[in-house]
């Protein structure tokens, strides 16, 4: 892909390929890959359309802005993001600051700060969520308009009524330096930090899309509007599919993975043990699974172990955080080692581990902060220049985290 290549156009190119299979899979509900382009670009046109119909006076040369405040795992909330982002827009997602679970969302009062504090041009919707954006909207002085992929009244702006056909995605090209989303992400402060993640990485995430050997097909448990989207644009790169789950369950996960011969999940470490404890493993037909990352959390090696003689050499662990993305892996035939089950596996950026009290770099075996330098690193924190300062500093990203690299190279 070139660099200045939008990631939403490259997926709807493969979509075209192969027009009639099934691209999103959520209960009760199929989009095939027609379907969801048509989806995507109607409610492109009609916001590129209004982006340059009703620009407010002064703001020539700034980005829309897109808020989405939709059920987090519905194909809703991923139209919305691949519509506004060809558009030319900015995504700001309002779901959650959860990471892994789509249930725990953000609290009202978190949401109307964050409105007001990027100048959303739009906040789009779904009827599950038209009330309490309605009530958003009224406490703000200068309310977004809202839109919706469907006519939810008069004050909600139709995005399915548009023409595809209008949309020229030929032309569609990308600063790879601009913000595509924001996640808003607690960590350990407690108050939702939005993170600009630039097209550049979600183009660069596409590479693993282009290099599979076969279409994925992806169950999303985690939230998709958090840095689990990825694994949507992975799966629909590579010309597979998305199955779309409102949380974890050990037995509908067992279910889904033999009905859709699912290929690949990310999961946390408790809901990796949650499979391999659950009566059904045994029966169900896993052989389709090619893939298993799990993220969020240290894991127990003893359990990891039971976990490689359940699921064998498909096992994937991913540190790294939402301003950085991945920071280390530990690969599946290290999970057969029972040393290297205690780390997280081999940096796969640059990293320094940095004396707590001092202004060095400690040696292997000690303990000290995690330090990284990662193209893949965040732009900042929306807004707050001063706490991405704070963060970000010579381009190494203090992580927070204590850790200590061994004499192999291996993080612990």
């Amino acid at each position: 892909m070139s660099s200045n290549e939008n990631y939403a156009r490259r997926v709807l190119e493969v979509l075209a390929s192969d027009p009639d299979r099934i691209a999103l899979w959520r209960e009760g509900e199929e989009f095939t890959a027609d379907r969801f382009s048509t989806a995507v670009l109607t409610a492109a046109e009609v916001l590129r359309r209004h982006f340059t119909e009703h620009r407010a006076p002064g703001t020539e040369g700034t980005d829309p802005v897109v808020a989405v405040l939709t059920v987090t795992n519905s194909p809703a909330t991923i139209i919305l993001r691949y519509a506004a982002n060809l558009a030319g827009a900015t995504v700001v997602h309002l779901h959650s600051t959860n990471a892994v679970d789509p249930t725990d969302q953000m609290a009202a009062a978190a949401r109307q700060e964050i409105l007001s504090r990027t100048g959303v041009t739009f906040l789009a919707v779904d009827k599950e969520n038209l009330d309490a954006a309605r009530e958003l909207c009224d406490r703000l002085s200068e309310p977004p308009r809202l839109a919706a992929l469907g006519a939810l009244g008069s004050d909600v702006l139709d995005l399915s009524a548009g023409d595809p056909d209008a949309f020229d995605l030929d032309a569609v090209e990308t600063d790879p330096e601009k913000p595509a989303v924001v996640i808003y992400t607690s960590g350990t402060s407690g108050r939702p930090k939005g993170v600009m993640q630039p097209y550049r990485l979600r183009s660069f995430n596409l590479q693993v899309a282009l290099q599979s050997p076969e279409p994925i097909v992806c169950l999303s448990t985690l939230p998709v509007s958090n840095s689990s989207g990825s694994a949507v644009d992975v799966a629909l790169a590579s010309g597979g599919t998305v199955v779309l789950h409102d949380g974890f369950e050990a037995g509908d996960v067992l279910r889904a993975v033999e009905r859709h011969r699912v290929s690949a999940l990310t999961i946390t470490p408790p809901q990796l043990y949650m499979l391999i404890d659950h009566p059904d493993i045994a029966t169900t037909d896993r052989s389709s699974v090619k893939l298993i990352t799990y993220v969020g959390s240290p894991a127990a090696p003893a359990r990891l172990a039971q976990a490689v003689e359940v699921f064998g050499p498909v096992l994937l662990q991913l540190y790294g955080t939402t301003e950085i993305s991945g920071i280390s892996m530990l690969m599946p035939q290290d999970h057969f080692d029972p040393e290297l089950r205690r780390t997280v596996g081999r940096p796969t950026t640059q990293i320094r581990i940095r004396d707590l009290d001092a202004d060095r770099d400690l040696p292997s075996g000690e303990i000290g902060e995690v330090c990284v330098r990662s193209p893949s690193t965040m732009l900042g924190y929306w807004g707050e220049p001063e706490l991405t300062a704070a963060i970000v500093r010579d381009g190494w990203v203090h992580t927070g985290d204590l850790g200590s690299v061994d004499e192999n190279g291996f993080l612990r």
